[in-house]
Formats: C-alpha cells, structure tokens, sequence
C-alpha cells in the first residue's frame, strides 16, 4: 500500500488510479479503509478512487516496512 507523508505522519492509502474523477473514501474512529473493501471496486472503473488509513490505523494486508 502506498504512503504519503504529512509533516511528522506517515499514512497509507489506496488509490485505484485511473482517469474518472476522484472520489476519496474515509472512515470512522477506530476503523481503517478496509471498510469500504466492497464499494471501491464496484466504482473503480468510473472514478479514481482514493482510501487514506488516518490516525495510524493500517490495513489488516499492510506488512511493516
């Protein structure tokens, strides 16, 4: 999963890429982007579709670097 860095913080996102508009997918406190697992690929082929993990909550796939 890629990461951008934020100051002092690291956050991993996903981005499906490609050329429709962009469409960014956040969650509640105490979640991750996992959450929306089910939606971003039924919208992918129509929209950039951007998922942030925030406050250091990672994917359940995410490996330590």
């Amino acid at each position: 999963m890629p990461r951008i860095e934020l100051g002092l913080e690291e956050i991993e996102y996903e981005d499906t890429g490609g050329s429709g508009p962009p469409v960014v997918f956040l969650h509640g406190l105490a979640m991750n982007s996992s959450v929306w697992r089910k939606v971003i690929p039924r919208l992918q082929d129509h929209y950039r579709c951007l998922s942030p993990s925030l406050a250091g909550r990672r994917s359940p796939d995410s490996r330590a670097a």
